[in-house]
């Protein structure tokens, strides 16, 4: 979604639907009331099992800043963050696995 549309949002201040908020890409998934828990205890699961805490953490860290920089100082803190990425054991560990072959199991 763009800027454009999400200030068009906000300043309208309108309820959308569920199924609206999708397809604008404000939202990932759609689902009933009644499966919303199991839902979310899946995507949870998925993503715990894939990723690396300290991996989703930095992550998150990084999208959270990244939004307004200009691309120097973007460029920047991707390079500082991709570095300290490294350094972590969740990573050695991951590389390491990846090295034998093995599937990492976070």
């Amino acid at each position: 979604m763009g800027e454009g549309r999400a200030r068009e949002l906000v300043l309208r201040g309108e309820e959308i639907t569920a199924t609206e908020a999708q397809r604008m890409g404000l939202v990932s998934a759609v689902c009933p009331d009644d499966k919303f828990a199991q839902e979310t205890a899946s995507l949870t699961d998925t993503l715990l099992r894939r990723n690396s805490g300290t991996a989703m953490a930095m992550t998150k860290e990084f999208l959270g800043k990244l939004a307004g920089m200009n691309m120097a100082d973007a460029l920047d803190f991707a390079t500082n963050m991709n570095a300290a990425s490294g350094m972590t054991a969740e990573s050695r560990r991951g590389v390491q696995e990846f090295l034998n072959k093995q599937q990492t199991e976070w």
